[in-house]
Order: C-alpha cells, then structure tokens, then sequence
C-alpha cells in the first residue's frame, strides 16, 4: 500500500514540476506559489516521504512536500475561479 501511496504522490509533484515548468514564462507569480509553499513546509517541517516511512534527506523531503502544497494552492484557485465565474 505505502508504495502505491509515493507512486500517486510521485505522480502529483512530477505534474507540479512539468505544470510550472510549462506556465512560468508566462506567469511568474507561480514562483512565488512555489516559494511560499516550501516556506509554509519548513515552517510547518512537513514531510511526506519521510511520513510514509520512507527514508529520504529531510530538507530534499520538506522541498518537494512544499511543492506539492504550492501546487495544490493552483488546485483550489482554479476551482474558485471557475464556481466564480460567469
């Protein structure tokens, strides 16, 4: 189970990466998502690998955690946008 668990987080954050890869030409502020959610993570040591047992360097752990955040905060402002708009 714990490995289907990384694969489908694995899945998440390569999405991540290849979405801000793709957009930040054209939105910079996505940068900025990203560096406030590894900011939130290091604040919060969050740690997902790590949490699911598996044994990873902490500060490589709490950075792609805080990219996962930063990637889920695109998520619900896609969401907002579209119950918004008209």
């Amino acid at each position: 189970m714990d490995n289907l668990i990384v694969i489908f987080i694995s899945a998440i954050l390569v999405e991540a990466l290849v979405e801000y890869v793709k957009l930040i030409k054209d939105k910079p502020i996505l940068l900025v998502t990203v560096v406030i959610g590894i900011g939130i993570a290091f604040i919060f040591n969050a740690t997902i690998f790590n949490n699911l047992g598996f044994e990873i360097d902490k500060i490589i752990d709490v950075v792609l955690t805080g990219i996962i955040i930063s990637r889920g905060s695109n998520y619900t402002y896609d969401i907002i946008g579209k119950m918004t708009a008209k």
